[in-house]
């Protein structure tokens, strides 16, 4: 009956089987059996399913059907707010919040709460704060410590560190409700994001002072760790570490991480290469993310031996590279002058489809515009050498530069990177397009230059005959 399908519903939405779920749901629905008939508390359970799997849509769609057969409560809709959450809908949520008011169903501060984590992830924090001041005054409901923490999280989100400092004296201020290490956490994202160190270093000195009643939590000096990081401030990041050992707050590969991305930026490598010493030492296994810090940090120096040690520490352990700390390797080696060796690892990890991405439109575009400048040029190298070995036929190729990753204050650095690599190269010639951040090689030049190419190594001078008398591959 409906009681036992409401109860499997809650299993398949743990087991992830939100195909199962429809299919029952279904077949509840076509059913004759009074008996079989879903209830409003099968098919919350269903959407929650749904939502659980992540499937958004599949759960809105179960509420729009359930509306012709039973009404929905509050307990269906906070489900189906909640699954905006993860669908990044925050105008639905909100729509399905002045739904549920229009037909009479009052919210709770769980469906408040949601639609104002639905709107903070999407950035949307005056939506988030409006509903945050709307919660006695419009809906009668008063809000609570999650009420506060998810508004300082959406501030977080969209950048504005004043206003979540803001709310966090508000609930600091607030007769009965208390701020909680997550209301601390993001509030030291929300500065560390913004770029404001001290500020947020200062809120977690505030958590380790004698008298404080909120101790850090692991994610509170990761949130701290993150601020450092951002600023290179590595000698910070290094005490943070020795201070949570002190504290008894287990380092985890995000805390070792963070630290080692920190020592990246200022190029110390060797106190990137002893965190990941350490952080085995304490039993935490290095991810990509500590490697591919360690990569960096090495190239920040020029150490382009160490940085292969560390990529084949990497593979040893288990972790598979990936485009970020295998574009390290190739920057360090390509600034080495190690070309032979940057082109190596660029075919190889393009034979695992690493790099695939950067092909679209039918290999027909190479998209570089997230790509540092040294990759880049190994990339451009790649598929020039494979024109040279008829690998890859002559067509109008497409270059996507965009900014390009390291770009500063908003000067293109890509376009001017590649034209000068395909001078140096004595490549085809680059036709500019009508969007400045791309460039193109047309057929004709690539022809052309491979004309030459040839002619040069068989000591001829080309003419129009010989062009024709060269069969390029079709």
């Amino acid at each position: 009956n409906a009681f036992h399908f409401t109860a499997t519903f809650r299993v398949l939405g743990r087991a992830k089987q939100w195909r199962q779920t429809l299919r029952l749901l279904k077949k509840m629905e076509e059913s004759s059996d009074p008996e079989m008939c879903p209830d409003v508390t099968t098919y919350t359970a269903a959407i929650s399913a749904c939502a659980s799997s992540g499937r958004f849509s599949e759960a809105q769609a179960i509420l729009r059907g359930m509306e012709k057969r039973v009404t929905p409560n509050v307990f269906t809709f906070t489900t189906a707010i909640s699954a905006c959450q993860q669908g990044a809908e925050w105008v639905t949520a909100l729509q399905l919040l002045e739904k549920m008011v229009g037909i009479g169903v009052s919210p709770n501060v769980i469906t408040l709460n949601a639609a104002i984590t639905a709107c903070g992830r999407c950035g949307k924090n005056g939506e988030a704060l409006k509903l945050l001041e709307m919660m006695e005054g419009t809906y009668g409901v008063e809000p609570d410590v999650y009420s506060f923490n998810a508004a300082i999280s959406a501030c977080a989100k969209a950048g504005d560190w004043k206003k979540a400092l803001e709310l966090l004296g508000e609930l600091e201020a607030h007769p009965t409700i208390q701020p909680d290490a997550y209301s601390m956490f993001g509030s030291i994202q929300a500065c560390g994001d913004a770029g404001m160190v001290n500020r947020a270093l200062g809120l977690l000195e505030r958590m380790t002072s004698p008298d404080s009643l909120i101790p850090p939590n692991v994610d509170c000096y990761n949130a701290a760790l993150s601020a450092c990081t951002k600023g290179g401030h590595w000698r910070k990041a290094m005490g943070l570490l020795a201070q949570m050992k002190r504290q008894g707050v287990e380092r985890d590969v995000y805390s070792y991480s963070s630290a080692m991305s920190a020592c990246e930026k200022a190029g110390r490598s060797g106190e990137a290469l002893e965190l990941l010493a350490r952080m085995r030492a304490d039993g935490v296994a290095p991810n990509v993310v500590s490697f591919s810090a360690a990569i960096s940090a090495c190239g920040q120096q020029g150490e382009w031996q160490r940085a292969l040690e560390v990529m084949d520490d990497m593979v040893e352990s288990g972790v598979d590279p990936d485009m970020i700390s295998l574009s390290s390797l190739i920057d360090v080696l390509e600034r080495s002058n190690k070309s032979d060796l940057a082109d190596s690892v660029y075919r190889r990890a393009s034979g695992f489809g690493i790099f695939r991405a950067m092909w679209k439109n039918g290999e027909m575009t190479l998209d570089l515009h997230h790509t540092p400048s040294r990759v880049a040029r190994v990339a451009v190298r790649a598929a020039l050498t494979d024109f040279k070995t008829k690998a890859r036929e002559p067509i109008d190729l497409l270059i996507i530069t965009g900014r390009g990753k390291h770009s500063v204050g908003g000067v293109s650095v890509l376009p001017g990177a590649v034209r000068s690599f395909l001078r140096e190269f004595a490549g085809p010639k680059a036709t500019m397009t009508n969007n400045p951040g791309s460039l193109k090689l047309k057929k004709r030049s690539i022809e052309d230059w491979l004309l030459t190419v040839w002619s040069q190594e068989h000591g001829y001078v080309h003419d129009d005959k010989m062009r024709q008398s060269i069969k390029f591959p079709r």
